[in-house]
């Protein structure tokens, strides 16, 4: 993108809009070529379009708006307002997501770096303690809501502020500004040396990285070792934290989503050396993109409602036939009885503490019971999924795991 203009100054004013006023507000203004203009980051832009229309000869370019990277990116300013702090800063800003990509409403994710403001870091501190260099915009409400319910789980969570947004001076989405995984972020919630911090996710897994190379070698570990021995079980459980991964598995399963597996929508952190606390070089897993839960399908299968699907064996339509428990990992881990036992107290646990349906409850109505601008899904299909699920799942679950 041959661009280099900068905002110079930017402001944004809002008259007779009390209604705004119980969130947080956010304004982003972008040039609207940049955006919208024939190679906009918006659009599908020149190359893909001389291909579609000169007669789609050999491999299609990727449409801008699919585009990853540097190299799709837009000086923007933005603004923010709550009702405790405000500020404004320049920042980059890209397309996030996959599927939302094609939609009106895209995600968006938004980076402080010096070039554009002098700061590699958001001015004020969204989330308290953390200096954040990225963060997100768009995100489903079953996201925020079970980033609240489960951080005291063995799984990372990201935080979440619910807030109006504003494009270029009109009404966007209501939705939420979240923190976005990498290096930095574990670093700063897990007080780990950056520079020791190592992830991988599902869209990494073929780069070739130092993180991908540590990432398989769990499944060289795997190949080679039977589980079922207390000894080989003891020695993995040197290689990943097997409760993280407990909890990750079970609060997935509880909630219904389905659109995960061992390569997609999953984000995992080790550190390089072993060390003490959360640095002592074992793989520990953060919750990802739970969007898939609101799928609302459950007719298909010949339910009465979503809280009756069996998670254990119904599979997404995005993942094909890779049920995560039929994969590598859980497979390996089934076979020690250590680990089942961990694993059904876990999601006992969970049912009854984490998806209590009164905790439920009062995590909704902090988050904004009045959420018709945050999604197409309605109040009452959350509410009688979390009233319901349990006196389902747990016993798919103790189905599952008879001896």
């Amino acid at each position: 993108f041959p661009y280099t203009t900068l905002f110079r100054s930017t402001a944004t004013y809002f008259i007779d809009k009390d209604n705004y006023r119980n969130y947080a507000v956010i304004s982003i203004v972008a040039d609207n070529e940049m955006l919208y203009g024939e190679d906009g980051i918006f659009v599908t832009g020149t190359a893909y379009d001389e291909w579609y229309l000169n007669g789609q000869e050999g491999e299609a370019p990727i449409p801008n708006f699919l585009g990853r990277g540097k190299g799709y990116e837009i000086p923007a300013s933005f603004e923010y307002w709550d009702g405790d702090s405000s500020f404004a800063q320049e920042i980059g800003l890209r397309v996030a997501g996959g599927g939302t990509r094609y939609g009106r409403l895209r995600k968006l994710n938004l980076y402080a770096r010096r070039e554009y403001s002098g700061s590699n870091v958001f001015d004020i501190q969204l989330f308290p303690g953390v200096d954040n260099h990225k963060l997100a915009i768009g995100s489903n409400f079953i996201n925020p809501l079970v980033m609240q319910l489960a951080k005291d789980r063995d799984v990372a969570t990201y935080g979440t502020i619910r807030c109006n947004v504003f494009f270029n001076g009109e009404f966007y989405m209501q939705t939420s500004l979240i923190e976005k995984y990498d290096e930095k972020f574990f670093a700063e919630h897990y007080g780990v040396d950056e520079k020791e911090v190592l992830v991988v996710s599902g869209k990494d897994l073929e780069d070739g990285s130092e993180a991908v190379d540590e990432w398989k070698k769990i499944y060289d570990f795997l190949e080679e070792n039977d589980l079922s021995d207390d000894k080989a079980y003891k020695a993995f459980g040197e290689m990943i934290d097997i409760q993280s991964y407990i909890d990750y598995m079970c609060i997935r399963t509880y909630i219904d989503d389905t659109d995960f597996n061992e390569k997609k929508n999953f984000y995992a952190w080790k550190t390089i050396n072993k060390g003490d606390g959360y640095a002592d070089g074992r793989w520990r897993w953060a919750l990802f993109d739970l969007d898939f839960m609101e799928s609302n399908d459950y007719e298909r299968y010949g339910l009465e409602s979503e809280a009756q699907k069996n998670t254990f064996v119904i599979v997404g339509d995005f993942i094909g036939e890779q049920n995560p428990y039929e994969e590598t990992l859980f497979t390996s881990l089934y076979r020690n009885a250590d680990f089942r036992k961990r694993f059904k107290d876990s999601f006992i646990e969970i049912a009854e503490t984490t998806f209590d349906y009164d905790k439920v409850v009062d995590c909704i109505e902090d988050l904004g019971s009045e959420i018709s601008d945050y999604t197409d899904t309605p109040l009452e299909y959350y509410l009688d999924f979390f009233r319901d699920r349990a006196g389902y799942i747990v016993q798919y679950m103790e189905e599952k795991f008879e001896d």
